[in-house]
């Protein structure tokens, strides 16, 4: 029984040893994700890995800009420098509440802000948080934190992914790879130093009137790392800001379920008391064949209407302060 036990434990070693060189091996032969559940994409949507290079040029700002696509592609740096206001976006594609603690975790302390802004589009708290991971995998450092991302997830395209990752920074170690160079023009969009993703004047298409809807149920998880995050930030004695970002009316009213939704929000606002929700979702200058470029997310144009008059209302509520 005791040699039946030994030749399965090592029979389990050697089987993983292989699965682990095999992954890697595969990864790196077809990095853009052929080969099916091995995902690495350097370079993914969004521009994160530029993002992530350049947060040691930044530290004390005033504003730090947290959440998915909506917060780097909503709130330009641009515009808030020439307001008098520096401020870093930590945004990234698909961002759920847990990659948003492993970047909080892991860049808070460099980049010191002064108050967050913390979008927060109901669709990252209902997503399983897969996307958003293995952006984070192949585009940031690999690190603890990273490991305590992986095993939250729990599904195998980020376990096959972060081993893909491992080879990948070995093989840059050894010479056998390049360091990877992000060009920061890519197609429609333009990298702008400091975080934002900025998309041309492009309008939507017509309106899509049989767009998928529901009640949006939040995950537990999502939920959970919310709070610890907000838990985190109060610790620091950060000011708060939870934003909805301006999305089309017609997205917007397929979301069955939003007074909940604000209901949810309005209870972590109160629960916290540097903490405070707006509801932006909605907003009348806004219109969604001008200044957006698809269903949720804001065309240039759309940009700097909403970011002119956020900065107002944030200095009308005190947040801002010159």
């Amino acid at each position: 029984m005791k040699k039946f036990i030994f030749q399965l434990f090592a029979f389990f070693l050697f089987s993983s040893l292989i699965y682990i060189i095999g992954v890697g091996i595969l990864g790196s032969i077809f990095p853009k994700g052929e080969v099916s559940n091995i995902i690495y994409k350097k370079g993914f949507n969004g521009h994160l890995y530029s993002r992530i290079n350049e947060i040691d040029k930044y530290d004390e700002v005033d504003i730090l800009f947290l959440g998915s696509s909506h917060a780097y592609r909503g709130f330009d740096t641009r515009i808030f420098k020439a307001e008098g206001y520096s401020s870093f976006n930590l945004g990234s594609s698909a961002q759920t509440p847990l990659q948003t603690y492993t970047l909080v975790s892991k860049y808070l302390e460099d980049l010191e802000p002064k108050i967050v802004i913390f979008e927060v589009y109901p669709g990252t708290f209902v997503s399983d948080g897969v996307e958003s991971s293995l952006d984070l995998i192949a585009n940031d450092e690999i690190t603890s934190e990273t490991i305590d991302m992986v095993l939250a997830t729990n599904h195998i395209k980020t376990y096959n992914s972060l081993i893909v990752g491992m080879f990948d920074r070995l093989f840059i170690d050894l010479g056998i790879k390049e360091i990877y160079e992000e060009n920061h023009i890519k197609g429609k969009d333009l990298y702008v130093s400091g975080g934002f993703v900025e998309r041309n004047n492009e309008k939507t298409s017509k309106v899509v009137s049989n767009l998928e809807g529901g009640d949006w149920k939040y995950r537990k998880q999502n939920l959970n790392y919310f709070e610890k995050i907000l838990e985190k930030l109060e610790e620091k004695g950060l000011k708060i800001y939870l934003v909805f970002a301006p999305i089309t009316k017609e997205r917007l009213s397929k979301i069955e379920n939003k007074k909940e939704i604000d209901q949810l929000m309005i209870e972590y606002e109160n629960k916290f008391k540097k903490t405070k929700y707006i509801d932006f979702s909605s907003l009348n200058f806004l219109k969604d064949d001008q200044e957006f470029y698809d269903l949720h997310h804001l065309n240039q144009n759309g940009v700097i209407k909403f970011n002119k008059f956020f900065i107002q209302k944030l200095k009308s509520d005190l947040f801002l302060v010159n």
